[in-house]
């Protein structure tokens, strides 16, 4: 049973990543007896696999036949936008007070390879960073519940959101964004805090 369950957790990650590359699409079926030959498994690691990543809203399950990758209308997208923004903002805020400067650090210094691809327009380069530089950003608050919030609304999205992450779109406008809200109001409020915490001493 362990070796079923360890193959479930396997298999259920590799699927979450083609999920949110884009490689598989919302919509697209998701045959059980097919990725049972492909990941080399039985089926019940797959039907565990599905049933996770259906718990954690990225696959749909449907009564008598195959689960496909989530779809969303464009208003379920809208409001997710809408919750996310205000959930990164708290994990910003939370982040400009809570960062250790080893984090701040790292931060800032995937900022910046961000910006060495806005020349080269490397958008596959960047997905990944800009995935990770928010995972940062979550994690950064130091607030567990809401950090794991905030992940599954962005990865139930990372589908729609590749739509204007590619050519010919250009990564200079989502990175200008990016730099003018999260990060410039992590580094503002932890310099205020310093100076505060410095006057105070």
């Amino acid at each position: 049973r362990q070796g079923l369950e360890k193959q479930a957790v396997k298999v259920s990650k590799l699927l979450e990543l083609e999920i949110l590359a884009g490689n598989l699409e919302p919509g697209e079926k998701l045959d059980e007896v097919k990725l049972a030959k492909r990941f080399d498994v039985s089926r019940t690691p797959i039907r565990e696999a599905i049933a996770e990543l259906a718990a954690n809203g990225l696959v749909e399950t449907r009564p008598r036949r195959s689960a496909i990758v989530a779809t969303f209308s464009i208003q379920q997208i809208f409001d997710m936008y809408e919750v996310l923004a205000v959930l990164e903002g708290l994990c910003a805020g939370l982040s400009a007070r809570r960062m250790s400067e080893e984090e701040r650090e790292t931060l800032e210094n995937l900022h910046l390879k961000m910006a060495d691809l806005v020349d080269t327009n490397d958008w596959p380069k960047y997905y990944l960073m800009d995935l990770k530089f928010h995972q940062l950003i979550y994690a950064g608050s130091h607030n567990t519940f809401l950090e794991q919030e905030a992940l599954s609304i962005r990865n139930r999205m990372m589908p729609y959101r590749r739509v204007y992450m590619e050519e010919p779109n250009q990564i200079s406008i989502p990175y200008l964004i990016m730099r003018a809200t999260q990060l410039s109001a992590i580094f503002k409020v932890a310099g205020l805090f310093v100076a505060l915490s410095v006057a105070l001493s």
